[in-house]
Order: C-alpha cells, then structure tokens, then sequence
C-alpha cells in the first residue's frame, strides 16, 4: 500500500509491541513483540521467520482488580515471574536489534507509549530512557492511520479486534495477552497492505462522515469543478488506486 510506505518508509524490519500496565500507575507490567524482515512493500520477507518476545515486569505499584480480571495478571504472578524493567528492555533491544538495517515499531494507539514512558522514569540506568528515545522517533500508530478512513458513522475508532474482523484478519482470540495482541496487531497490518479493497469499501461507508474525505477526493472534485465527466466505474478505480 503506498500509503503506508508514502509514512513509514522503506526500514529492513517492523516491530509490533503491545504493553500491559497496572490499573492506576499505569506502570509496564508486561510486554509482548513480535517483528519480521520486510519486503519492498512492508510485508514480511519470504524465507524469514517471524521472531517473538514476552516477559512479565516488576512494577511498584499495584496491578488492580480491573487489570487482573482482564489479563490474568495478579501482583503474586508478578512476584514469581516479572523480572525488573531494566533487563526487560535489555532483553528487547536485543530482540530487535537489525543490523544493517533501520527498525520501526507499530502500535495500536498511543497506550503502550504512555505505560513504556511511565516505567522508563523510574529506570535510573538512562538505558531505558535511550530506548524509549529511539522508539518514539521511529513509532507508527496503526489505530491512528487506519481510523483515518475507517470507522463508524460517529467517526469513532474500532477497536482492534474490530479490525481484525472488517480486514478479515486471523485473530488469535487471546485478548489482553501482549504477545498475542502483538500478533494480532502484524497480522492486522498485513492485512491492511494485502485487502486495499476493504479499505476503499469502508472509506465509501463512511464519506459523509471522514475528516479525510476533502484530502482524498480532492483531485475527484476538482475535476468535477473543472467541467470533466466522473463516472461511477472512473471513481471506484480513483480510490481502488489511491488505496492500492
């Protein structure tokens, strides 16, 4: 899709991260990755696996009811399995090291942001602080460029398992699990490069609603405004191009 490589660029491999954070201090309490090489076009490389990462962090604060009932994670399992968010991030700078090559890491929203930044704080090392740094000059928010063109008639965002179903995506129905969330969130970015048709179907939903609507159809309108016929066929192939 040309729009995604017009914002992203052309790096060697993508990283897909979800977080989960305590109730109130929304402090990192788990992280889930999975990245892969990827081609001219951002899809992963033929002949390359797909590698994963996750871990469960110590954190100062409280995990919280809310937080437990939907992730499972408790303070006791965190005793037992986190480890400090000083060797986690250690231990994903070296998952997504590429040499070679440029890095850029994809989330749905900006949450996952908020609980790294929260968590890197508190780390006195600077080293998270150095990661964070790098991870935010090189970030793409999905839900962000997706929700431009699709959502509901409110212009409200979907949620990602929403998208998962309009993009006809496999879901891997572990919701609130970071590495599953982080293969979901890939599987939904392939699909987004792969099914440009869904795309222009749900842009054509919602056109009376989009804040992008005026941008994309600008050349369709000043056609129209300059006298020149658009039909029905000369539109739908517009948009099949402008999303292809």
């Amino acid at each position: 899709m040309r729009l995604l490589e017009a914002e992203i660029g052309h790096p060697k491999e993508l990283v897909f991260l979800d977080l989960e954070g305590t109730q109130l201090s929304h402090e990192t309490i788990a992280i889930g990755a999975c990245s892969y090489y990827c081609d001219g076009h951002l899809l992963p490389l033929k002949g390359k696996r797909v590698k994963v990462y996750k871990e469960f962090v110590k954190s100062e604060g409280k995990v919280g009811g809310v937080v437990s009932v939907l992730t499972g994670i408790t303070d006791d399992l965190l005793k037992k399995k986190g480890i400090p968010f000083s060797k986690a991030i250690s231990e994903l700078v070296e998952f997504s090291k590429c040499p070679g090559g440029e890095r850029v890491y994809i989330t749905f929203g900006n949450q996952d942001l908020n609980m790294l930044r929260t968590s890197t704080i508190k780390d006195e090392s600077g080293k998270a602080r150095q990661f964070y740094n790098h991870i935010k000059k090189n970030w793409f928010d999905l839900q962000e460029f997706v929700s431009r063109y699709v959502h509901d008639e409110r212009h409200m965002t979907y949620s990602q398992p929403k998208l998962l179903e309009i993009f006809q995506a496999e879901d891997l129905k572990h919701a609130h699990d970071p590495l599953y969330d982080a293969e979901n969130l890939k599987n939904l970015f392939v699909q987004v490069i792969k099914r440009p048709d869904i795309m222009v179907t749900q842009f054509e939903k919602g056109m009376f609603t989009g804040r992008e609507v005026g941008k994309v159809l600008r050349p369709v309108l000043t056609d129209l405004a300059g006298g020149k016929d658009v039909t029905a066929n000369s539109f739908r192939k517009y948009l099949e191009d402008y999303f292809g």
